[in-house]
């Protein structure tokens, strides 16, 4: 029993190791140039996310010095463009982003209760919560509207 034991053990191990070989070999593939370290940073700050700092230390020293100057550019570039009043697009080489200004509407939550949906728009994930609520509490008792679940409006 206890060599089958051990066997199962060694055999989760290798797995779980190839497993973690498998998807940094895949991050490497994606985002260890410029480009995809470019859409990485896009990703991030559409999402509200704190830029990453070390998140490329997996590339090779002199890749991941342009696979971050790559992100930061994203990263920056992005964020000026959800902090600007007007609809924008931007044509980088092989990436496209359209922004359609929302700052009001940067969140939106959503309290279902007794098969009812109500939804509101915030600037922030706590003023939508509060509004969906709100909505909730004229039509139903407070404790029938406390579960919002909020997301970035895209």
């Amino acid at each position: 029993m206890k060599t089958y034991t051990q066997l199962f053990q060694y055999v989760t191990l290798s797995i779980f190791l190839f497993s973690c070989a498998e998807m940094e070999q895949h991050f490497k593939d994606t985002y260890c140039n410029s480009e995809g370290a470019y859409s990485l940073g896009v990703t991030d700050a559409k999402n509200g996310m704190d830029p990453r700092i070390n998140q490329f230390s997996v590339c090779s020293s002199e890749i991941s010095k342009e696979a971050m100057k790559g992100y930061n550019k994203g990263y920056s570039e992005t964020l000026k463009l959800l902090n600007q009043s007007n609809d924008i697009e931007v044509n980088v080489p092989g990436i496209q982003i359209r922004y359609d200004h929302r700052s009001k509407k940067k969140y939106i939550c959503k309290v279902e209760a007794f098969g009812k949906s109500f939804s509101a728009y915030g600037p922030t994930k706590e003023e939508a919560r509060e509004k969906a609520t709100m909505k909730c509490q004229k039509k139903y008792h407070k404790m029938h509207c406390d579960d919002a679940k909020c997301t970035l409006n895209k």
